[in-house]
């Protein structure tokens, strides 16, 4: 009896504490590199103080699961199924005799700290598909979700400020010192490129945030007409403010997979609207020419945006004023600045056509540079640089060609598949009638679209947003389905 009570005692502390770590943990998203944990974790770039309170909600949460034997939603089981095959392909690598020796780096070494970046971006996943049991409880963490985006935008804007107005050459040192205790990035060489990267590591990285996370939440808030905060400017929510603020900060962060992922993401949606608008248009060729018109005026505002982002950045702008002079593909590339990162990509390439089936296992790309990397990128200033002084193993910088390279067909396909699932349960969610679940099942729908881009960009599974955003909807769709199905067991 007395075990009985201490058990009983233990789940509802637990509870309670579960709750605050989930609140740290989205409350601290803006922050992608915080020095001092990046230094106890051995140096590494990716170090989300969010993760922190990820692990100790786990802590809290897993006992009550074994005691409680409380049932988890089904879309962990496709994610398993992958980690699976990652976890079996790394293995095998260890008994490989085609892993070539690259300066000394010692392979099980990079595979462990591989595994150990999924393990943790997998945790995350988790701990938002299982930490949320009562739809009351979303409402604070979507609150906190809003406050680290208010953060996020007086932060970029007060960048902005100093890139466009005053002059970034009299950014004030306190403030410096301020960001270099929150991030590692370099405050004042981006605000020299005139490039905002609020509190990550780097631009891309904000870029990438607002993408996985912000913006697919606040578009899916304004669509369902849903707010976390009961607070607004006349007819306007909070999220549908942070929403234009959100694409003005992605625009203005000048990441070129950045851009593409929100053209992308309004493109998908265009398309659901001028769709749902033609269905209720009925037969003929109306509905046709309404769905063509809001197409057509979408790609020539994207047009304008690049356009218009080639006023900012000269990457961009190399589009506009390429010389083709019988030069190839590759020559075209260089010139737009794409050339290094086609040969990560085809080093990327190159491994999964050799291991097509399982991969080379995770961390491991790097090892075959010396011999998979294609041959223009031998001419390029950065490889020659890597090959001849980095003692490091470089990645294909592109997730779909790192899960293609590391884990294979299989690895690849099943990753896939959970997506497909993912998608078909936020498309369920969105069409229930709660603004909560629809605001949460839109969020989950743009947010597989938003990774299919930013997958071009971004290969690590360390960051938290993409994790988080696909664990919240969920733990929304599993709660949906029970709703549901406590309804009609009452009905009957």
């Amino acid at each position: 009896m007395r075990l009985r009570a201490a058990l009983e005692g233990y789940a509802h502390l637990a509870r309670p504490l579960t709750r605050f770590c989930a609140l740290a943990a989205v409350l601290l998203l803006p922050l992608t590199s915080l020095p001092l944990l990046s230094r106890l974790m051995g140096g590494t770039m990716v170090a989300p103080p969010s993760l922190v309170f990820v692990a100790l909600g786990l802590a809290f949460y897993l006992p009550t699961v074994w005691l409680g034997g409380e049932r988890w939603p089904g879309e962990i089981v496709p994610l398993a199924a992958f980690a699976g095959a990652a976890l079996l392909s790394s293995l095998l690598s260890f008994f490989s005799a085609d892993l070539p020796f690259y300066k000394g780096i010692n392979p099980p070494r990079e595979v462990l700290s591989a595994l150990l970046t999924l393990l943790v971006g997998c945790a995350c996943f988790l701990f938002f598909a299982v930490a949320l049991r009562d739809p009351a409880e979303y409402r604070p963490l979507l609150a906190l979700i809003n406050m680290g985006g208010v953060l996020i935008v007086a932060w970029c804007l007060f960048q902005l400020y100093y890139i466009y107005l005053h002059g970034s050459e009299f950014f004030p040192p306190a403030v410096l010192a301020v960001h270099r205790v929150l991030s590692l990035g370099s405050l004042l060489e981006f605000l020299r490129m005139k490039r905002v990267a609020g509190f990550a590591f780097e631009p891309s990285w904000l870029a990438h945030q607002l993408n996985m996370l912000y913006l697919p939440y606040w578009l899916g808030a304004s669509l369902a007409g849903y707010s976390a905060w009961r607070f607004r400017l006349g007819r306007l929510s909070v999220e549908n403010v942070l929403l234009a603020a959100g694409i003005l900060l992605s625009y203005a962060s000048l990441s070129r997979i950045g851009y593409l992922t929100l053209l992308l993401v309004l493109a998908f949606l265009v398309w659901r609207v001028s769709g749902a608008l033609a269905g209720r248009l009925g037969g003929g060729r109306r509905p046709a020419l309404v769905r063509a018109g809001m197409l057509a005026s979408f790609a020539a505002l994207a047009a304008l945006g690049v356009y218009l982002l080639s006023r900012l950045d000269a990457r961009v702008a190399a589009i506009f004023t390429l010389t083709y002079g019988g030069g190839n593909f590759f020559y075209l590339a260089n010139q737009l600045t794409l050339a290094e990162r086609l040969a990560y990509w085809g080093l990327g390439w190159n491994v999964f056509t050799a291991f097509p089936w399982l991969g080379v296992g995770l961390g491991n790309t790097g090892f075959y540079f010396e011999s998979h990397l294609p041959q223009f990128g031998w001419a390029l200033n950065e490889f020659q640089k890597i090959y001849l002084e980095n003692t490091f193993l470089v990645n294909p910088k592109n997730l779909w060609l790192r899960l293609l390279a590391e884990t294979g067909v299989v690895g690849f396909a099943l990753f896939v598949s959970w997506l497909s699932i993912l998608f078909a349960s936020a498309q369920t969610l969105q069409r229930r009638g709660e603004a909560l679940w629809r605001a949460l099942g839109w969020m989950g729908m743009l947010g597989v679209i938003a990774l299919l881009g930013e997958g071009f960009s971004v290969d690590s599974f360390a960051l938290p947003y993409t994790w988080t955003t696909f664990g919240l909807v969920v733990s929304a769709s599993f709660l949906a389905r029970r709703q549901a199905a406590e309804e009609t067991v009452r009905k009957d």
